[in-house]
């Protein structure tokens, strides 16, 4: 069987060795280790969503500065931004180039599982995808660093889902004015949205022919891949439904690392990789890679369900053309998850005015933005300059 799996589904299961002399240890903290490279600290900063999700937020303190509030995509956490070396860490970088930088952590990740009412041990936490990170934890998370810091707007950075999430957030009513009013400029780091011609889209194809999306589902319905015996029951399962395929998954081929990735740095991001999420949210990601026509749009939940949440029998598109925050693409063409001809059939729709920055970079996998080697380091000039420009 030629199986690809899901990339956003198994970009764990080549991670999740962390070698015994790495830099960074399961057992760190985020506060560890920006201590250890002299570098001011606060993690104890929590934002409550309307929704009654309570998430962590991390912050390198520049008081009085302008704000960057940093986004992580998915299964990952704030870890991400600080994994590699000072000089190659946006969070570190931002900060020394004079930054108040805040970082997020989405719902259901080992650093925001909490919530006003819910327990995590019932369907209704994990019952989410990427569109509520976005309406729910960037509104909660932005205005809570707003607030506290006194500022009235910040520039906002996204990698992957990251970036998924603000799209969304920004084509629906319920949070694109808040957007618009607090987003100075939004640097979408490997945009991920149309998904349908990616590398995923075989990989989507046998999930769906598996029917693998509902199963796991069932079978994980308390969260996906957090740590603990459930992440290795979940290896084991997939291991089974896959005859085998998935357990052969090797990092290059899910996250389309490249030459300018660092691999003792990939060794470090797993340390805290994966954090966790809902299936509910994979299963969102799946829905894009298997539509028939490119589609970037909300959960579809059959029919019957889609008239009573939308008024429709089909799930709405996002519309992204309305979108007036200036946004910056940033892109690789070694990226496995955004695919030209996909990001192509975005660009159009997206509006054309807020566009202030839009290069690829040559060699870059879909994630060297966070674990690149030092020749890779060029790309955060690009981003220093956009932030300066409209922060």
């Amino acid at each position: 069987m030629d199986m690809h799996i899901v990339v956003l589904l198994l970009i764990v299961l080549a991670c999740v060795a962390v070698v015994a002399d790495a830099n960074i240890k399961p057992s760190d903290t985020f506060a560890s280790r920006a201590k250890s490279l002299g570098y001011p600290v606060e993690t104890e900063h929590f934002a409550t969503t309307e929704d009654g999700y309570v998430l962590n937020l991390w912050r390198l303190p520049n008081p009085g500065k302008k704000v960057v509030f940093m986004q992580h995509g998915i299964l990952a956490s704030g870890w991400c931004y600080a994994v590699n070396s000072k000089a190659l860490s946006p969070a570190f970088v931002l900060f020394d180039a004079g930054y108040d930088v805040w970082i997020g952590n989405n719902r259901g990740n080992n650093y925001s599982r909490n919530h006003t009412t819910l327990s995590t041990h019932s369907k209704e936490f994990w019952d989410y995808t990427w569109e509520d990170m976005g309406t729910g934890d960037l509104v909660g998370e932005i205005g809570y660093a707003l607030r506290t810091t006194g500022q009235k707007t910040l520039a906002l950075i996204g990698w992957s889902q990251g970036t998924t999430q603000f799209f969304a957030a920004a084509s629906l009513s319920t949070s694109a004015q808040f957007l618009k009013e607090s987003v100075s400029v939004f640097v979408a780091l490997s945009p991920v949205t149309f998904m349908r011609d990616g590398s995923g889209q075989g990989l989507l194809r046998d999930i769906a022919k598996l029917h693998l999306a509902g199963p796991l589902n069932d079978l994980y319905p308390y969260g996906f891949l957090c740590d603990g015996p459930t992440e290795d029951a979940l290896v084991k399962t997939l291991c089974k439904l896959t005859l085998g395929e998935v357990c052969k998954i090797t990092v290059d081929l899910i996250c389309g690392t490249s030459d300018l990735d660092d691999k003792s740095v990939i060794e470090d991001f797993t340390a805290h990789f994966p954090s966790g999420t809902s299936t509910k949210d994979l299963w969102h990601f799946q829905q894009l890679i298997d539509s028939k026509d490119e589609f970037f749009g909300r959960f579809d939940y059959g029919k019957t369900e889609n008239e009573k949440r939308y008024g429709q029998s089909t799930p709405p598109a996002y519309d992204v053309s309305g979108v007036e925050i200036p946004t910056a693409f940033f892109l690789g063409d070694k990226d496995l998850l955004v695919n030209t001809n996909d990001f192509d059939v975005f660009r159009s729709a997206y509006r054309n005015e807020s566009v202030v920055f839009q290069r690829t970079y040559t060699g870059f996998s879909h994630v060297t933005w966070v674990v690149g080697r030092d020749e890779a380091g060029y790309w955060l000039d690009d981003l220093k300059s956009v932030v300066a420009a409209h922060a």
